[in-house]
């Protein structure tokens, strides 16, 4: 069984990962915080948060972000293949 820490752990690259393939997209279409954030209507700080995986977006932010970059939300918000913990029984 994997614990907390490992979940979490796991969740953090996730999100990392994210902010990665941002900075990418971000970096190949010349688009910068402010300009990414104005696109989207968020502060600037939301998206270097997001870049720099301290921060999840929700649905309706992933969904402008990849629109503002002009790619498809899965490609940018890729989900890998996840093993999720196993519950604990009652006892």
């Amino acid at each position: 069984m994997r614990d907390k820490q490992s979940i979490l752990r796991h969740m953090q690259d996730l999100h990392e990962g994210w902010g990665e393939r941002l900075t990418e997209e971000m970096g190949a279409r010349n688009l910068t915080n402010v300009g990414l954030a104005a696109i989207c209507d968020v502060h600037e700080t939301t998206i270097i948060r997001i870049r720099r995986g301290q921060l999840c977006p929700n649905d309706e932010l992933k969904w402008k972000i990849a629109g503002a970059i002009g790619i498809r939300m899965d490609r940018l918000w890729a989900w890998p293949t996840v093993i999720p913990p196993s519950p604990q029984r009652a006892t």
